[in-house]
């Protein structure tokens, strides 16, 4: 028995790290029944051509020289293609990659706290908070959020590569540093903060700070070490702006003002806290109408508990130096994503908690036993940490299951972002959008107009409502939101394709192929408009065509009529006028082919037949005339008493 208790005890990190993986996997299993959603995980994945061509030396180049969805993620991209090469389109692949990556991010931060601090309990308590907290089930559980627990690896990464330069120094370890921030960034900008949390860790538990007197102080030293690194971060700094500038992704101080955005990053900084104690209301967005108009009580209440906690730390900055370190994280590795420089249409976002949360779960960790040990509290409660931690945990795997429940569709996941927040525009769209797919056009509309009332300026409402207003044939309302959708988003493929296939819908061909030229010159691998801007192109010439055989000018409509083929050769309407001009011409045998392709292209057009049947009646081919004959009937058309007078006089029909 002794033995087995000493074995325990040294292998206890292995142990504990193994009950971390275990109950990771009990609190997100479920993530790998869930499918695809149609927000950013089209253009992520699904409808990615780039992604879908997999390890090609023309899609890893697209990877790293892309600036889609606004962002340089080459990383991102490459992992997407690898998931396709093994799962093709299929999401409980893509589901698995995002939890053995949270796992492996899990371990490590464990690991790298164990190491820095030499406590293994308190460690492994953050590392099970970071683990199965609610507020990170949208890292995980979104396909699209790869860049969260990818980026996540390379942090934690350069957090064990530093520790080791830390401890024993080394160029080659400083490079590795180097080497994971500089993954990092190509996974995602957030990781800029990275060099700020390493001074914070230099503090404690690293204690490689000493407060100096002068530019030439330990500390100055540490920053000035970290010199490569701020650099790098700074280098992506500039690469992120530039390229979300361009592609319209930053909102201006007149969409929402600056007084709107500090007010705001205030009451996320609170809005997180209270979530990650209390995490009944979380939601995939949270749009940026929300509280652009807070009250005022709970903006100075924001406020009041930044001060706070502020005041706090910098009180026990020297004897508890984790709860300054803490709060620090916290807020700094929030500076990003806190929303000064708006991008997209949320306030806050679950998903930005990844990182930052690491900070307040130190907090809780160090803190909470210190003050039970400062309060003397009796000896017969030194348990009651333990205790309400394994409660804590238990309670979170609870909630984490239930909140990954909501990730199971598109429906089910707005479903409930509209049930616990008020005045959801995406939210109303998107699942607009998912009922449209299913066909259930009522609910969709309902949802999607919904969407408009809240914010008449959101383009992807318009272009949803346009698509689905073409599908009901209602030409005219679907073009109209379509021009909106383009006037806020000029740069938006797929409403470019729809607003011409409307506009074909009406006849006016020259500036529907304008409009779906756009959408491929937007989006060269769209295919739906490639195959729409085909089909209208040959529509286009089809009726010219037609125009053209009614002016009499026949030679000029077989040239039209053959564009339109060359364009859309299933388009058997264009054989069958194409047969019959050439007919006029006397090219019989050139005319019979056409007139035999409309047939096969299109059985039951019943004019090819008739047509056929004259020509074959014409050539001699009397019982072949008589075939056709009969296929007429079959569809309904009986010839022209005239034509079967003359057909019997030359082959009494056939018996059947």
């Amino acid at each position: 028995m002794r033995h087995m208790s000493k074995l325990l005890h040294r292998h206890r990190h292995l142990l504990v790290a193994l009950l971390l993986a275990i109950i990771t996997l009990a609190s997100f299993w479920r993530v790998l029944g869930c499918g695809f959603i149609n927000y950013d995980d089209t253009s992520y994945v699904t409808l990615n051509r780039h992604v879908q061509a997999g390890f090609t030396k023309g899609a890893v180049k697209w990877a790293f020289t892309a600036r889609y969805e606004a962002t340089w993620q080459p990383l991102v991209w490459l992992s997407y293609m690898l998931d396709h090469q093994l799962y093709g389109l299929k999401p409980y692949g893509y589901h698995l990659t995002n939890l053995l990556l949270h796992i492996a991010n899990t371990l490590l931060l464990f690991l790298v706290l164990g190491r820095m601090t030499k406590s293994l309990w308190r460690s492994a308590f953050v590392a099970a908070l970071f683990a199965i907290h609610p507020l990170h089930v949208e890292s995980v559980a979104w396909v699209a959020e790869r860049k969260d627990v990818l980026s996540g690896l390379f942090w934690m990464l350069a957090m064990w590569a530093y520790v080791s330069y830390a401890s024993r120094g080394g160029a080659w370890r400083y490079v590795l540093v180097t080497l994971a921030l500089g993954l990092g960034l190509m996974s995602k900008p957030m990781l800029v903060t990275l060099p700020f949390a390493l001074l914070l860790l230099d503090y404690w538990p690293l204690r490689r700070f000493t407060p100096g007197t002068g530019r030439a102080g330990p500390g100055w030293k540490l920053v000035w070490e970290k010199a490569p690194l701020f650099a790098l971060a700074a280098a992506s700094s500039v690469v992120t702006y530039v390229v979300q500038q361009e592609q319209g992704a930053l909102s201006s101080l007149r969409q929402i003002p600056l007084g709107v955005r500090v007010a705001n990053s205030f009451l996320a900084y609170a809005q997180y806290i209270r979530k990650m104690f209390w995490p009944h209301d979380l939601a995939v967005i949270y749009p940026h109408t929300m509280m652009s108009s807070p009250s005022v009580y709970r903006l100075i209440g924001a406020i009041l508990l930044f001060l706070c906690l502020s005041a706090l730390a910098v009180h026990a900055w020297r004897q508890r130096p984790y709860l300054a370190v803490g709060w620090l994280w916290y807020l700094g590795t929030l500076v990003p994503m806190i929303g000064i420089v708006q991008t997209g249409a949320h306030a806050l976002a679950d998903r930005f908690t990844y990182i930052p949360l690491i900070g307040i779960f130190i907090m809780i960790a160090w803190g909470v036993p210190d003050l039970l040990v400062s309060a003397r509290v009796d000896r017969r409660y030194s348990r009651a940490p333990a205790v309400l931690a394994v409660l804590v945990t238990a309670a979170l795997v609870v909630c984490t299951r239930v909140q990954v429940s909501y990730w199971r569709s598109s429906i089910t996941l707005f479903r409930h972002a509209l049930r616990v927040t008020t005045g959801n525009y995406v939210a109303h769209n998107c699942l607009g959008q998912a009922l449209g797919v299913q066909g259930k056009t009522d609910q969709a509309l309902s949802h999607l107009y919904k969407a408009l009332a809240i914010q008449p300026t959101y383009s992807p409402v318009h272009r949803n409502l346009g698509s689905i207003l073409l599908r009901q044939g209602r030409l005219d309302e679907s073009i109209a939101h379509l021009h909106e959708a383009l006037r806020l988003n000029s740069n938006d493929p797929v409403a470019h394709c729809d607003l011409g296939v409307a506009l074909s819908g009406q006849g006016r061909f020259k500036e529907a192929i304008a409009h779906l030229s756009k959408a491929l010159e937007i989006d060269p691998g769209l295919d739906v408009a490639r195959r729409n801007l085909g089909a209208v192109s040959a529509t286009s010439h089809y009726t010219a065509g037609i125009a053209l055989d009614e002016q009499g000018k026949t030679g000029e409509a077989i040239r039209e009529y053959r564009e339109a083929i060359s364009l859309d050769p299933s388009l058997a309407q264009a054989h069958n006028n194409l047969g019959l001009a050439l007919r006029s011409q006397g090219k019989g045998d050139e005319a019979i082919r056409e007139f035999r392709e409309a047939s096969r292209l299109k059985p039951a057009l019943v004019s090819a037949h008739n047509n056929l049947a004259v020509s074959l009646y014409v050539k001699g081919d009397y019982a072949g005339a008589w075939k056709e004959v009969n296929l007429c009937r079959k569809y309904g058309l009986e010839p022209h008493p005239d034509f079967l007078k003359a057909l019997s006089q030359k082959m009494p029909e056939p018996a059947h």
